[in-house]
């Protein structure tokens, strides 16, 4: 029985992508096992992210400054570390065409602003589409779908992370009331859940499972899936003190290769359908989510209002004011930890909140 379906769905994945039916690889991508090999994602990643649309192939190659491409490479460096099918002679080579992937989107995309996470979602991306495909995907993904991480402050992040309790509230009423019992709650441990697509804590072939159901769905999924995350710990968060930093020492250590994404996943589905509309009122107007045309469970992506932006940012010449802020951030990070080191494993929480200094240059 479970050759026949699993012959069933092949066929189905090789007929939407011969047809470049969107509507069938989207409800396939979000079935079980997604697009089940990487034959299939290469192709169908491609065709959901419209690489071939073109925006992209004009652009003009720029300098990094010398301070993110220091960065990039400090974090290509620790990069593949739960890649355990890659043998260590042939981790440099893959190392090197990350940095080259890294490095690729912000010399195409310079308005952009490189974040620490950013090089595991590309990591993902070249083990699955190898790196030429990898470019052109990384440049539909961080124009679009991760956009609002790479804004020049963390305004678009934070309201990002504030929404998880807005989905939260329906999702798992018990688990949001004892969240809100904590004086000042943000659930500013998922900062890195949102900026890597969870790809810091996966291998490979979990993260191109993750990768099939984020890229079939618009911004907002990654949302409700990190609701859906957080149910998985509940009974854990509930028996502790309500304290943030109980509460973040316990979502710090979540063993995320041992969760069952599919149940996730399907659970992500399955809310939303009962609930399609909470976060409507609370998108910002640069969202991200705006290039969709329709609900999230299709990536319907308006692209003259993608290019219009692209347009508009290559028109546009860097601001010096980056630096001031990136001054002022530094400045934060220092007050932070002093105010919070003695109850907070702060060498996670400041790269959460702040993303270091490099989320500014």
């Amino acid at each position: 029985m479970r050759e026949r379906v699993g012959l069933s769905k092949l066929k189905q994945i090789r007929r939407a992508i011969n047809e470049k039916d969107l509507d069938s690889l989207r409800t396939l991508a979000l079935s079980k096992d997604g697009f089940l090999k990487d034959s299939f994602r290469t192709e169908a990643w491609m065709l959901l992210l419209h690489c071939e649309s073109g925006i992209f192939q004009h652009l003009k190659y720029v300098d990094l400054d010398e301070a993110t491409e220091r960065q990039i490479q400090l974090d290509v460096d620790r990069s593949f570390v739960h890649y355990q099918h890659i043998s260590s002679k042939n981790i440099s080579r893959f190392r090197s065409a990350l940095k080259r992937l890294t490095s690729h989107v912000f010399r195409c995309l310079p308005w952009l602003h490189y974040y620490q996470g950013f090089h595991d979602i590309c990591s993902v991306l070249l083990m699955v589409l190898g790196e030429y495909r990898a470019k052109r995907a990384a440049l539909v993904l961080s124009a679009v779908w991760l956009r609002e991480f790479m804004e020049p402050t963390m305004e678009s992040t934070m309201s990002q992370v504030s929404m998880i309790l807005l989905v939260l509230k329906q999702m798992d009423p018990e688990l949001h009331s004892f969240f809100q019992s904590i004086p000042d709650f943000q659930p500013i441990f998922s900062v890195s859940w949102l900026i890597t697509w969870l790809s810091h804590d996966l291998d490979k072939f979990q993260g191109a499972r993750l990768f099939d159901a984020l890229i079939a769905t618009n911004p907002l999924f990654i949302i409700y899936l990190a609701c859906a995350l957080l149910k998985t710990q509940r009974s854990l968060i509930l028996e502790c003190d309500a304290d943030m930093a109980d509460v973040h020492g316990i979502l710090c250590h979540v063993k995320f290769q041992e969760l069952d994404f599919e149940n996730l996943i399907q659970e992500t589905v399955d809310f939303y359908d009962r609930y399609p509309n909470i976060l409507q009122k609370n998108i910002l107007p640069y969202s991200a989510s705006v290039y969709f045309k329709e609900s999230y469970l299709k990536n319907d992506l308006n692209f003259k209002n993608i290019e219009q932006t692209v347009r508009k940012k290559l028109s546009k010449p860097t601001s010096s004011l980056r630096h001031f802020i990136a001054g002022i951030s530094i400045i934060g990070i220092i007050g932070v930890y002093f105010l919070y080191s003695y109850k907070v494993n702060l060498d996670f929480l400041v790269v959460s909140i702040f993303k270091n200094r490099m989320f500014l240059q």
